[in-house]
């Protein structure tokens, strides 16, 4: 991978689980989106996501989801490989989660 070069990944995820990305060592990447394919029928589709940094010991977390309707989060969350990118299921059932961004370093 490369400066400039997109970051994506996506996994179908269980109940309380999550999905982690972390960056090889020197390597720095901008998160631009996350999220997942909600619960729910349309058009009240519900996000249940819990995005944060996590160094695997101490995580924190900010919640995508809830009463938002809406399925994506435009965030900006930089990463390395000493504080990387968690992506918790907050839904009682399983969900597709994604994350997209960029190679800055």
């Amino acid at each position: 991978m490369a400066v400039g070069d997109v970051i994506s990944g996506m996994s179908s995820i269980a109940a309380a689980a999550s999905l982690t990305y972390q960056p090889s060592a020197g390597t720095e990447v901008l998160i631009t989106a996350v999220g997942g394919n909600g619960a729910g029928s349309a058009p009240d589709v519900y996000m249940e996501v819990q995005a944060g940094l996590t160094d695997g010991s101490l995580t924190n977390y900010f919640t995508l989801g809830g009463n938002s309707k809406d399925n994506l989060g435009a965030v900006k969350l930089f990463l390395n490989n000493t504080n990387y990118l968690v992506l918790r299921n907050g839904n009682a059932s399983t969900q597709a989660l994604f994350y997209s961004g960029i190679q800055t370093k």
